[in-house]
Formats: structure tokens, C-alpha cells, sequence
């Protein structure tokens, strides 16, 4: 490995922090966006691209799939797979195998991704710093990108900058533009515009947008296309959260059963992709029930992975009784960003432990 897979590697480790979930709404089309999701969970990830040739009768299309695997510590794996990859000789069938890791911590409004990539048909490493600062209703974006072997060339370096504009919590214009700073084969300004939404009831979010690069890997995003006579591009992203190891053993045990426990409980609301309240207090015995006000899907999942409710759809409920003190953080799997506390006290001395479950505090 050379010395930028080197450093790039060193600051993957280094700014590595918390699970970051991907989405549609906050990155643009040609920037790879910070993101890695919780250790155990899998994205994946299409794109497809096309133009009408002339004539009218064939369509070029540049179709991407791209998988990723968290790791933990706010780190995650996996490979980007182009077919028709313009910038990749012809004599290699044009297909694209990047393999990376990456890296993602907040840093309030700020979030930092450092990625490392090998990129199969190049032979090179490549490496990238994305930045993501969140100004409220817009977010601003940038990525740093250097290359050890260019297509049929020496070294090469890009940046980019993209915007999101939030016009809803389910809907962004996105953009970005970007341009080579070294490298002879990378002549042109590679850019791209469109509008992103989450899809409703769902944890998917799709991106429809122009463009005028070639392929959402490092080096094909940072050219543009070389193929076709038509100056732009159309085309989709579509990402998808393929769940943890413990959502796929629900394919194998029967549903959860109804609480028994009969009293009051305290009430937690999921709402506008949040924990409403974020922090509650509770005795031991007592009962937490989290509803889904969202028209998205939701889950609660302890930190720890001890316990989790099921995929909850708009409308359902979930209730976990508490029957030992102490402090428990729960959050959202396909929303990490969703974080609460539930700080459990002992019962009182001359209470009894049964009353508190059963709701009565005479």
C-alpha cells in the first residue's frame, strides 16, 4: 500500500465514531456522503444512469450496486460495482470493482468521513474526506479526493461541493459540482442536481437527478462522461437498509406477545424522526410504551443489543417492562440519529414492587 492508502487508512481509524445512517436527503448524487451504519446492519445501494442514443432506439445505461457492512465504531466495509464504466478500457468489459472502508463521527453540526478505496480495474488507491455540515433547514457537503493511478494515467486529485435544501422532513433539492485539481484525464467539471425524498412508511429514500459524470465510484464521479452525444444524463439512486442479524431472526420465531402487564405506562412518542420525550424516569416494574407517530418505520433497540422491538409502523406500539435498575440507551436501527435515555430507580423501601407494576401508588 503507498503512503496515501496509508494515511487515508490512519484517518479512517481515527475519526471513527458513532453509527451513521445513510440517506438519499442528506448527501448529493456524485459525493460518496458520510455514513456508516451499526455494526451488523447492511446497505445497499443502486444507481443507474442513462441516456437516449441517437436515433432513439438504444439507451446507454451505467448501472452501480454498491454494498456496506457496519462494523461498529462508527466504521463500515464494502465494494461498488459499475458496468459500462466509461473512464475503464474496453479490453477490461468496462466494469468498475471498488472495494472500501470508511469512517463517520459527528462532531455537533459537523460530520467527518475519511474513506479508503481500492479501485480493481485502476490498481490504484484512492482515498477521500468527506465533510457534511448541517445549517438547519440546508446542509452543505464537500469531499477531498486523491488517486495514486488515474485510468491510463499517473496520480490525480479532485474536489467537490454539493447543497441539500430540506423543503420537508421527506424531501431536499440536492446539487453538487466538482472539478480536477491534478491529473490530464480528467478534463471537465463533473456535476449534478435533482430532488431526493424519503420514501413514506418506509426506511428507503431515492434520489431522482441529471447529471453530467460517468459513475458514482471516486474516480468515475469525478470525470465527466465521454460516451453520447447528449450533454446530460438522467438518472436514480435508490438506498436500502437490509437490517441486522437480529431483524432477520424474526423470519424464524413466532411474533411477540401481547404485554401483560395491565397498568399505566409511561408514554414515549416517536416523532419527525425522534424520541419524544429523549430522556424518561421510571421505578422497577414500571413499563415504557414507545408509539410511532412517524409515517416511517421505526424500531427500539438498546445499545446493547440486549432487547428490540420490531420493524413498528406508523400507528404501532411497543412496551418493555423494566425489572432492574439503571440506565438504559435505546435508539433507532434504520435512524442511529434517534438516541434515548431510560434512567430505572429502585423501587422505595416499603413499596410494593407488584403495586408499581400493576400501577397502583397508594
Amino acid at each position: 500500500m503507498t503512503r496515501l492508502g496509508v494515511a487515508a487508512g490512519v484517518a479512517v481509524g481515527v475519526l471513527a465514531g458513532r453509527a451513521v445512517g445513510q440517506s438519499a436527503l442528506v448527501q448529493s448524487p456524485n459525493l460518496q456522503g458520510v455514513w456508516a451504519p451499526p455494526a451488523g446492519h447492511a446497505v445497499f445501494v443502486f444507481s443507474h444512469r442513462f441516456e437516449v442514443l441517437p436515433g432513439g432506439d438504444e439507451l446507454f445505461v451505467v448501472p452501480t450496486l454498491g454494498l456496506g457492512v457496519g462494523l461498529g465504531r462508527g466504521l463500515a466495509t464494502g465494494l461498488t460495482f459499475t458496468s459500462n464504466a466509461e473512464a475503464v478500457p474496453r479490453n477490461l468489459a468496462g466494469n468498475e470493482t471498488e472495494l472500501w472502508v470508511a469512517g463517520a463521527r459527528v462532531l455537533g453540526r459537523w460530520a467527518i468521513g475519511p474513506r479508503l478505496a481500492y479501485n480493481r480495474a485502476a490498481r490504484s488507491w484512492d482515498g477521500a474526506m468527506g465533510l457534511r455540515f448541517d445549517a438547519g433547514a440546508a446542509q452543505l457537503f464537500g469531499e477531498a479526493r486523491a488517486f495514486q493511478r488515474l485510468f491510463g494515467g499517473g496520480p490525480g486529485a479532485a474536489m467537490a461541493a454539493g447543497v441539500g435544501l430540506r423543503l420537508t422532513p421527506y424531501l431536499a433539492l440536492v446539487g453538487d459540482v466538482g472539478r480536477a485539481v491534478l491529473g490530464d484525464s480528467l478534463p471537465r467539471a463533473a456535476w449534478s442536481a435533482g430532488l431526493a425524498l424519503a420514501l413514506p412508511g418506509t426506511p428507503h429514500t431515492l434520489a431522482l437527478y441529471a447529471t453530467n459524470s460517468g459513475a458514482t465510484t471516486l474516480q468515475g464521479a469525478s470525470r465527466a462522461k465521454a460516451i453520447g452525444p447528449e450533454p446530460v444524463r438522467y438518472g436514480f439512486l435508490f438506498t436500502t437498509p437490509l437490517g441486522s442479524r437480529e431483524q432477520w431472526r424474526c423470519l424464524l420465531r413466532p411474533g411477540p406477545t401481547p404485554p401483560q402487564d395491565t397498568g399505566a405506562a409511561v408514554r414515549v412518542a416517536l416523532r419527525q424522526v425522534a424520541f419524544v420525550p429523549a430522556r424518561v424516569r421510571v421505578q422497577v416494574g414500571q413499563t415504557v410504551e414507545w408509539v410511532n407517530e412517524d409515517p416511517t418505520v421505526h424500531t427500539v433497540t438498546t445499545d446493547d443489543r440486549t432487547w428490540s422491538s420490531p420493524l413498528l409502523r406508523e400507528g404501532e406500539r411497543f412496551r418493555h417492562r423494566f425489572d432492574r435498575p439503571g440506565r438504559f440507551r435505546v435508539h433507532c436501527e434504520p435512524h442511529p440519529q434517534m438516541r434515548m435515555i431510560i434512567e430505572v430507580q429502585p423501587t422505595p423501601i416499603g413499596v410494593d414492587a407488584v403495586a408499581v407494576r400493576r400501577g397502583d401508588r397508594t
